[in-house]
Formats: C-alpha cells, structure tokens, sequence
C-alpha cells in the first residue's frame, strides 16, 4: 500500500489528510439479466459487475456508471460497498436503483479505495437518503464522516479504478 498525505494551510489553519492507495482489482465483465416488470420496478434490464476481490485485505469499492455517455450522478446512484460477505471471491455485484434499456450503452467505473473513502460516501449516501434508503441509519441529517483534521468538510483519496461498458441488446 501507498500512502498519501496533503497538508493544506489557510492563514493561521492547517488541514491535514491521509489516504492509502490500495492494489488495483479489475473489472472482469459486466454482464445483464432481463427482469420482468413487479411492483414498482419496471420491466428492464439489470447490470451486474464481476470483479474478483483480493483477500488479503479488507476492501472498499465504489461503482460509477453513465448511460449513454451521461453520467448518472443523481443521490439514488451512489453506491459503495466493502467485501465483507465476498472477501477474496469472485464477485457479481449489481447496479442497484438501476433499470436499463434495450439499446443502453452502459459504462461502469469501479472505485477501489480505502475505508476512510468508503466511510464518507456511506455516509453521503445516509444523508443524501435522508435514513430511509438503502443505506438507512442516521437519525438526521449531518455532514458526512471526513478525514481531514480540524472539521474540515470534503475527504481526500487515493484510488485506483477500473472502467468497461457493455451494449444491452
């Protein structure tokens, strides 16, 4: 691992932060599964991203995805995950929130990053979803969980990603 620190000073203020560069982890494919229409979720296609995660270490992934060349950054589509059910296995890992069409070209950005990363987009997602999404648990809303000194808001990482799109026919 790499370690990466940035100091930043403001006047009389310092602001530190540290991030560690974790092993590059690939993506292998994007594949897709047809789903009949239920309840709320309409008929589509859902995307699945098959990487292989390293267990030697605990890691933590962020998936970024654009749907015809627009990046789909609306609250809904943030989405981290740690490997803590897959450590060391193959995984195929959906998009959620995510319903595509016959005819979408799909680009996936898998994020692979440290904990402190994982820790304010987790929460980020908690905030964005107001605790009654996926990610539910905060009680109200508050600023994201940050690894800058002195209360600075924001994070500062280092990471490595992977990208691959796929036509859904």
């Amino acid at each position: 691992k790499t370690r990466y620190t940035l100091d930043v000073s403001i006047g009389n203020e310092v602001y530190t932060a540290e991030s560690y560069l974790p092993e590059a982890v690939p993506i292998m494919s994007l594949e897709t599964d047809y789903l009949a229409a239920s309840g709320p979720i309409d008929e589509g296609y859902q995307v699945y991203v098959r990487f292989q995660d390293d267990g030697n270490a605990d890691n933590f992934y962020r998936f970024k995805h654009s749907i015809n060349d627009t990046l789909q950054h609306a609250g809904d589509n943030l989405q981290v995950i740690d490997d803590r059910l897959f450590n060391g296995g193959f995984t195929r890992a959906p998009l959620f929130q995510q319903i595509f069409d016959k005819g979408d070209e799909v680009m996936v950005e898998l994020v692979h990053f440290d904990e402190q990363s994982y820790s304010y987009f987790n929460s980020l997602a908690d905030i964005i979803s107001q605790g009654q999404g996926p990610n539910a648990g905060t009680a109200a809303p508050a600023n994201p969980n940050s690894n800058w000194s002195n209360g600075a808001l924001g994070y500062f990482s280092a990471s490595h990603s992977s990208k691959k799109s796929i036509l859904i026919q």
